[in-house]
């Protein structure tokens, strides 16, 4: 680790510690962190890499350092989003695609999936009818 990660290791030890990062910094000047343990969400284990990415994302971060999300939860929550949506040719009743279309409505980001994929495809241009 360089020494400006172990800074930020060491800022944010605690916020490191609510997602369930473990680790040890047996010294600054030595510049090695002790990984002992990595979050788990619905059953995917975050990697070393994961908490590099993370300390990274710290950087300069002050006061919304609390508010930023590791990018591997993002990654599988986001995955796991799309992975029981209704997809493209699912066959549903009437009032559920009045539901959805409804749902979709208030949505700020209605057109794109968590990962930006197109969620609405248009099927009939109907500007040209009475």
């Amino acid at each position: 680790m360089t020494s400006s990660q172990i800074d930020l290791i060491c800022k944010h030890e605690g916020l490191l510690q609510d997602w369930k990062f473990t680790f040890q910094v047996p010294s600054r000047k030595k510049y090695t962190v002790l990984l002992s343990g990595v979050p788990e969400v619905l059953g995917k284990v975050a990697s070393t890499r994961d908490f590099v990415d993370y300390i990274l994302s710290l950087s300069g971060r002050t006061n919304d350092a609390a508010v930023t999300k590791p990018d591997f939860v993002k990654r599988v929550l986001a995955s796991h989003a799309c992975r029981y949506a209704i997809m493209f040719g699912d066959m549903l009743p009437k009032q559920r695609c009045i539901q959805v279309i409804n749902e979709l409505a208030k949505c700020k980001l209605s057109f794109v999936c968590a990962h930006g994929r197109p969620s609405i495809v248009p099927l009939l241009d109907m500007s040209g009818l009475d």
